[in-house]
């Protein structure tokens, strides 16, 4: 697989971005013990995602994780040669289980439901919008590298849904 140049862009968020050092996605079982980082939308239109290999973003303009709809979080799968914090999302299985931690010590736990790919240029995937429910949903880039888009072609989805609140206060955006 061919590593992502880093494309320089500017990203659009609804208010300053915030370190969240309190606030971490853990997955056991691909090892990711990662910082959580809001972000928004970059000015080409895409979701934004952090400027390293091993923090990943919350998109800050959707859901909070843990609260009815559908939060999405994504995180680069390669970094400058090497790999990054989602570089093994494929090896999730449904009936996994994942948890957001936020700042304030609460844990949402979420099982693994259903894993899809989708084209890049696919915008009626159901990733960012829920109907019922808690779900968060982790996405990263994967299929192969168009160097005209300067972009992976297809992006990969794991969906899940809560199945357990918060503890340690309601909800807390994190």
């Amino acid at each position: 697989m061919k590593e992502t140049p880093i494309k320089k862009t500017a990203a659009i968020v609804p208010r300053a971005v915030q370190e969240l050092s309190a606030a971490r996605l853990i997955i056991p079982r691909i090892n990711v013990d990662a910082v959580i980082r809001e972000t928004g939308i970059t000015l080409e239109g895409a979701m934004a995602v952090p400027s390293n290999r091993v923090d990943v973003g919350w998109y800050s303009l959707g859901t909070y994780p843990g609260e009815t709809g559908s939060a999405v979080i994504g995180g680069h799968n390669r970094w400058d040669g090497g790999i990054a914090v989602f570089d093994r999302l494929d090896q999730l299985e449904k009936g996994d289980v994942l948890s957001v931690v936020n700042a304030k010590g609460g844990s949402t736990a979420f099982v693994v439901r259903d894993m899809r790919t989708y084209d890049a240029t696919d915008v009626n995937s159901g990733i960012f919008e829920s109907d019922s429910g808690a779900h968060l949903n982790l996405i990263t880039c994967s299929g192969a590298w168009n160097p005209s888009t300067n972009s992976y072609t297809t992006r990969y989805v794991i969906f899940t849904d809560v199945v357990q609140a918060a503890r340690h206060n309601a909800v807390v955006p994190i």
